[in-house]
């Protein structure tokens, strides 16, 4: 087996952006250390050298996403760091004779307490042969800053969720999910663990399961930066928060090794219609510089449970990031080498598609849960566009 190379990640299971219009067409205990796991070295090719240009058709990111499994029962993953195999395995045990109580408040209602039991999350690493590297075990109470005391309470025992490697940080990435039984409330934290020692580099802002931020753990191309959900981590343990006062942060993406977009929409108001301001997308540097702004608003809320959705793909044949606009039907198109040259494009004024679909034509769908949906026809000989649009009835 190779070396793994910088921003790559092997996982197995062990048993177990010219255009044309288009009208419409309706988430610290005792660590136990063993013989010290390899760093990952890192490739000295000039396509995994920081700031070098990768191959073209590679995606701009290598995406973790999750939490895939919501089950108690133990997990473990076969990963390869420096041309070894080691098994991942995380597992959540609830202990019964540990009860948690959280008083709750809530005006023009009686007092309450929700209660719960405390429940181990443990984390291991293990060699082939089945010797451990280390074992690492956090408890609910270890996720006071991340989680709001009424969930911690009552989640369930759910085993944390391994995501991936961090070569350049030589750090394993896990998400802990807090779950309340029989609800789609919860939230997932990110963790990073040392690969040697298992200690804790960092417990990330929480990312709610339902309604928040669509903003999923990935990994830049160049394997320098981590996207966790609300954060950017760097390689040298420098974490910018991507929140800001006022606004509520709607979703984040990988546009390049160094620039990412985030979107943000005003704190909603259950009684009143939420109302997005102008330039509410950001695209911004490593460092949390903003680059450019625009306005995009993503779902039309008037639609179903509404909300903010992002609905972005991704074409390495064109490296174009395309999204689509359901409130304004329109897309927006941003280059991978020149993200803040910015493309916004009424549907109106595209090509409506007719078949057949040409040869050079990659078909990309956008397919948000409420409001209009698209299908965009790009050439990617020409980058010309088509597309066809379905506005559900009111």
């Amino acid at each position: 087996m190779g070396l793994l190379k910088q921003g790559a990640l092997l996982i197995l299971p062990l048993g177990g952006l010219l255009l044309g219009g288009c009208e419409e067409s309706r988430r610290p205990a005792q660590t136990e250390a063993a013989k010290p796991v390899p760093a990952a070295r890192t490739d000295s090719s000039a396509a995994s050298r920081p700031g070098a240009r990768p191959p073209l058709s590679r995606l701009p990111y290598v995406a973790w996403y999750g939490p895939r499994d919501t089950a108690a029962a133990p997990q473990t993953r076969l990963i390869v760091i420096a041309g070894r195999r080691w098994q991942v395995r995380t597992s959540a045990l609830a202990d019964s004779s540990r009860r948690l109580a959280f008083p709750v408040k809530q005006a023009g209602y009686p007092d309450t307490v929700e209660q719960g039991v405390e429940v181990a999350y443990q984390f291991g690493l293990r060699n082939e042969a089945g010797q451990r590297q280390f074992r690492k075990t956090l408890h609910k109470t270890d996720f006071k800053a991340q989680v709001y005391g009424s969930l911690r309470t009552v989640s369930l025992a759910v085993a944390p969720e391994f995501l991936g490697y961090w070569p350049a940080r030589h750090t394993l990435v896990f998400s802990v999910p807090f779950i309340r039984d029989g609800t789609d409330e919860g939230l997932t934290v990110p963790v990073l663990l040392d690969a040697t020692t298992g200690g804790v580099l960092h417990q990330g802002r929480g990312n709610a399961l339902m309604n928040d931020c669509s903003c999923w753990p990935a990994l830049t191309a160049d394997g320098q930066t981590f996207l966790a959900g609300r954060e950017l981590l760097a390689a040298d343990g420098h974490a910018v928060s991507l929140e800001r006062p006022r606004l509520s942060l709607a979703a984040t993406r990988i546009l390049s090794d160094s620039a990412f977009l985030v979107a943000y929409e005003n704190p909603i108001n259950p009684e009143v219609e939420p109302v997005l301001s102008p330039n509410n997308v950001f695209v911004v540097n490593q460092k949390g510089k903003v680059l450019k702004r625009f306005t995009f608003h993503g779902t039309d809320p008037t639609h179903g449970s509404g909300g903010y959705s992002l609905q972005h793909q991704f074409l390495p044949a064109t490296q174009t990031h395309y999204l689509f606009d359901g409130t304004a039907n329109s897309f927006t198109l941003l280059k991978r080498d020149t993200p803040t040259l910015i493309q916004q494009i009424s549907a109106r004024q595209m090509v409506r598609y007719h078949a057949p679909k040409r040869r050079s034509e990659v078909k990309l769908e956008f397919l948000p849960d409420a409001g209009p949906s698209a299908d965009l026809y790009v050439d990617t000989l020409t980058q010309k566009t088509r597309c066809t649009l379905t506005r559900l009835p009111r």
